[in-house]
């Protein structure tokens, strides 16, 4: 499937959803600010433009079909956000970091955004039909072919 529009007038059901879509802190060096074509902040639009705008193109796309993308079959389906400890006050004033760049608190704020969206979906959707979690994966151990079970050394 290549956008949400299309899942949603091709699938049946949702039952879970696991979004993991971040960028890390920056390339090459944290300090080059990156936007997207629309000229946003690139790790804040790829946090957030595969949340709430995909859910509800999907979602709109299966009521064109005259059915609900969501329905619960033995419980809520579920949206699982792949979030990070490493979160960052919002800066209301300059959301889009244009001002003091720095890809860390780009990160930071893009992964709290993250949270705070699905704080806001599981608001909009009654919870016996969803259930949104975000969760810190922890530590991650790879050898250096990203192979998993080893530490990293060098």
């Amino acid at each position: 499937m290549g956008s949400p529009t299309q899942f949603g007038a091709a699938t049946e059901r949702l039952d879970v959803f696991v979004s993991n879509a971040g960028i890390g802190s920056g390339e090459p060096d944290g300090r080059t600010r990156r936007t997207t074509t629309d000229g946003y902040e690139l790790r804040f639009a790829r946090e957030l433009s595969g949340r709430l705008p995909a859910h509800a193109r999907a979602s709109a796309a299966a009521a064109e079909n005259g059915r609900a993308l969501i329905r619960p079959i033995g419980g809520p389906a579920r949206i699982i956000n792949v979030a990070s400890l490493g979160q960052a006050p919002l800066d209301f004033d300059d959301l889009m970091l244009e001002h003091d760049y720095s890809g860390s608190r780009a990160y930071g704020q893009s992964k709290l955004a993250q949270i705070m969206s699905g704080f806001e979906l599981a608001g909009r959707v009654p919870a016996d039909e969803l259930t949104v979690n975000s969760l810190q994966p922890g530590d991650v151990h790879a050898d250096e072919d990203g192979a998993p079970g080893a530490r990293a050394q060098r």
